[in-house]
């Protein structure tokens, strides 16, 4: 009888460390988005709570071993996208509905794996590998020199916001029913304790299509060389 207790008692442990694994995915008052430090809901205004779908964002995964993260985000996996939940600035929801988690492909139940978020302003799409395709090469503190807010609402399609979190590291990973460990919280967890969104401003469209017809010319001018 013992034996047979022993044994039920390995194979339950085995099949929740090659369970399906998974984490939760929303943040909570203490781990607001922002932009330039104001709570940030997509509404008119820095801190005006707007509808879900003004702002997207990726959750990345990768190995405990991977401990940075830069624009390139190598080493990095998507996970999952996100949205902005409409309930108040800078709050967001992810996942399966009621966020009861989100599965993270390759990590067995019961494992550890480090976390980050990628969110982007939705002006330029809600797809991942678009954005992806298109992040920008370099992370700065303000991509856009400074420019106020009331500066980028005066021409909001030709800005956009971009962001990359700090790292979740070691988050344990749960096996279904949960509950799944979240990968916001405290930042001295480890955890994201929020992150902030900077502008990136985009060229206005006479200035794109001069610099298009200057490298047209540019390439005429070598090949006729």
């Amino acid at each position: 009888m013992k034996k047979l207790i022993a044994t039920l008692a390995l194979l339950g442990t085995a099949s929740a460390c090659f369970a399906q694994a998974y984490v939760s995915f929303f943040n909570a008052s203490l781990t607001r988005v922002s932009t330039n430090g104001s709570a940030f809901g997509g509404g008119v205004g820095p801190t005006a709570a707007g509808p879900a779908g003004t702002w997207y964002y990726a959750l990345l995964v990768a190995p405990t071993s991977q401990t940075t993260i830069d624009a390139s985000l190598d080493g990095w996996t998507f996970v999952a996208m996100a949205t902005n939940s409409g309930y108040g600035p800078g709050f967001m929801v992810g996942g399966e509905p009621g966020d009861s988690g989100v599965q993270v492909p390759g990590y067995p139940g019961l494992s550890y794996a480090n976390f980050a978020v990628v969110g982007w302003s939705g002006n330029i799409g809600s797809d991942w590998n678009s954005i992806y395709a298109g992040r920008p090469t370099w992370l700065g503190p303000d991509y856009s020199g400074g420019a106020s807010w009331a500066a980028l609402q005066e021409q909001p399609w030709n800005s956009i916001w971009y962001g990359v979190s700090s790292i979740a590291y070691d988050v344990q990973l749960a096996s279904a029913p949960g509950p799944y460990n979240d990968v916001f919280g405290p930042s001295s967890y480890g955890l994201i304790d929020g992150m902030t969104l900077d502008p990136v401003l985009v060229p206005e469209p006479s200035v794109v299509a001069l610099a298009g017809i200057s490298g047209a010319l540019l390439f005429l001018r070598r090949k006729t060389r």
